[in-house]
């Protein structure tokens, strides 16, 4: 069938032609399936709002997440540069470096297996543990 021909044939009420490549293609279709090009005049409003989507739960986890991780983002960069200032960063030993890659590679994991509810879900359990390790080890350093 020539490309000629393919411009003449009538259209179904229920097909319309790529804006690109002018191939004919169901009317409900967003993308064309022949160029890929996105079709105009295709609504893609989403009916239900993001904060729908989420349980009251996992809001609060995420917020306690958010709460104890943002701390923690001043701690321990403000620890370093303590340990640096006072000439004593090249003695930083293994399990400071093997636990900040450690966590890289659980929240890596974790978005990854679960997905971003999984993945809030653990960052709060660890960030939690983390800030208790945090506090535990300031209360031994001011020796209550």
């Amino acid at each position: 069938m020539s490309e000629t021909t393919k411009t003449v044939e009538s259209t179904d009420s229920t097909t319309k032609f790529c804006r690109d490549c002018g191939e004919q293609i169901q009317e409900a279709a967003e993308i064309c399936p022949n160029c890929g090009i996105r079709q105009e005049g295709v609504s893609t409003a989403v009916t239900e709002r993001l904060t729908d989507q989420y349980s009251v739960a996992v809001w609060a986890v995420s917020v306690v997440a958010a709460a104890l991780s943002f701390p923690i983002g001043l701690v321990v960069p403000g620890y370093l540069y303590l340990k640096a200032s006072n000439g004593t960063g090249i003695e930083q030993s293994g399990w400071e470096t093997w636990t900040a890659v450690l966590l890289g590679v659980i929240g890596i994991a974790a978005v990854e297996l679960g997905g971003k509810r999984a993945a809030k879900l653990l960052w709060g359990v660890v960030g939690a543990l983390f800030g208790l390790g945090i506090l535990a080890g300031i209360a031994v350093l001011v020796g209550v």
